[in-house]
């Protein structure tokens, strides 16, 4: 059931029918990097914005809004709305990749 509902939530359709991640789906890619992991474990507040970069790309910049945590920017990141890749910053070199990422990609139909 949670299968379903996630790969209802997380796909939404481009203007020329191809299934693309939505919002959400992005938000739980970028929360399972080091760098989402690791706010999440100092109990940060995470804040992430997502700017789209043309039809499949997004923008996502992930912020700590608690002040106890240690307040301001995080990471920024991109993310291929189609395959649910991630990559820091524009430089598709700077791929990231994990168990965790791939188990995600593979519960929102991406591998």
């Amino acid at each position: 059931m949670f299968r379903c509902l996630l790969l209802f939530w997380s796909r939404l359709l481009a203007a020329d029918g191809e299934a693309l991640l939505s919002d959400k789906a992005v938000w739980m890619i970028v929360m399972s990097t080091p760098e989402g992991l690791e706010l999440e474990a100092r109990r940060g507040c995470p804040s992430v914005e997502v700017v789209p970069e043309g039809k499949v790309l997004v923008s996502v910049q992930l912020r700590n809004s608690c002040p106890v945590s240690g307040n301001g920017m995080v990471d920024n990141f991109t993310v291929d709305l189609r395959t649910g890749r991630i990559w820091t910053g524009v430089d598709v070199r700077k791929y990231i990749d994990s168990e965790r990422l791939r188990r995600l990609r593979d519960l929102l139909g991406r591998n």
